[in-house]
């Protein structure tokens, strides 16, 4: 049987069960479904090489072809991950490099890992991009998932048995760490929502160059964070300099921070991390580490031509970081 004339019914006969269940699982309605059917549905589905309508019509125009991005949909972002700046920035030259590259992205928005498996299959997905996942949703990908799957930005302390391009995150807190105190910094407060992973490993270069600097963990959520730098003002302001690990916390720092009457920089300098697009259009603009997401988009399909040669590719790819300086850090 063809992959391209497999139907639903085709799958529901073959299983002995409804068309509308084999319907449910391909669309993740599976509340009333036991997870042995689940199972045996979506075996079934990558066996027989079952494709949606839709990914019969790409596919017969251009085959193998599509590339998918999976995104976490975080709760810090709280349900619009893609208006993230960083994320935005990620999506925009990922989407320009697959066009130049003959390809068609596409992007999905999850919370959990669990389906992306069985989308892979159905559109029959040449490769999987993953961001923003833990090393157990990695693993679990690389057991269920038989083709190229590209990390990014993965921690891996101990495990180098995926492909990873990721930013060099520790030299990232090097260097924010180096211009601070080029600009006579040595007070300097690192923001974070966490102590883990890439943010952990940024306050670490932070700290090999400023030992002083401290870490200050901030709520994921806006309106928490609204009520918490207001409890912390007086704190925050015995620094000299915040560095933020993303241009999202270092504006949302600032916008607080000129709310209570502090001025940017007079009273206190912000640094951040990702020179985002609107980092340079805010007031002041924001002085920060930039990420080339370009070249990251670039680095990211010529790995999907080495996965293509060789699946068992083992390889991780660290971008270099460079601060952008604009008008938020002051010399003292």
């Amino acid at each position: 049987m063809s992959s391209d004339r497999v139907t639903i019914q085709d799958i529901a006969f073959e299983l002995g069960v409804s068309t509308a269940t084999v319907s449910n699982v391909i669309n993740g309605k599976t509340k009333k479904i036991s997870d042995e059917t689940i199972s045996l549905v979506e075996r079934k589905l990558e066996e027989m090489g079952y494709l949606p309508r839709q990914a019969r019509i790409m596919m017969g125009k251009n085959p193998s072809r599509l590339v998918g991005l999976i995104i976490n949909d975080h709760e810090k972002y709280e349900g619009h991950p893609l208006e993230d700046g960083y994320m935005s920035k990620l999506v925009n030259s990922l989407a320009i490099e697959s066009e130049k590259r003959g390809f068609l992205l596409i992007v999905k928005l999850a919370k959990r890992i669990d389906d992306v498996p069985l989308l892979a299959s159905l559109w029959n997905m040449s490769a999987v991009m993953v961001q923003g996942f833990c090393e157990v949703d990695y693993q679990y990908l690389k057991n269920q998932m038989h083709r190229p799957l590209i990390i990014f930005d993965g921690f891996f302390p101990a495990n180098d048995s995926y492909v990873n391009l990721e930013v060099d995150n520790y030299q990232g807190g090097v260097v924010a760490g180096e211009y601070l105190r080029k600009m006579g910094h040595s007070r300097v407060l690192c923001l974070s929502d966490n102590n883990i992973c890439l943010d952990a490993l940024r306050f670490q270069g932070l700290c090999s160059i400023i030992p002083q600097s401290n870490l200050m963990i901030i709520p994921k959520l806006k309106k928490e964070r609204e009520s918490f730098y207001k409890s912390n003002l007086d704190e925050i302001l015995k620094y000299s300099a915040v560095f933020a690990v993303s241009d999202y916390y270092a504006l949302d720092l600032i916008r607080n921070l000129q709310a209570s009457g502090v001025k940017i920089p007079q009273d206190i300098s912000v640094l951040g991390f990702d020179d985002t697009a609107i980092s340079a259009d805010t007031f002041p603009p924001l002085t920060t580490i930039r990420q080339d997401c370009e070249k990251r988009a670039s680095i990211a399909f010529d790995l999907i031509y080495e996965l293509e040669r060789d699946i068992n590719l083992r390889k991780v790819v660290s971008l270099p970081v460079e601060v952008v300086e604009r008008e938020t850090v002051k010399k003292i």
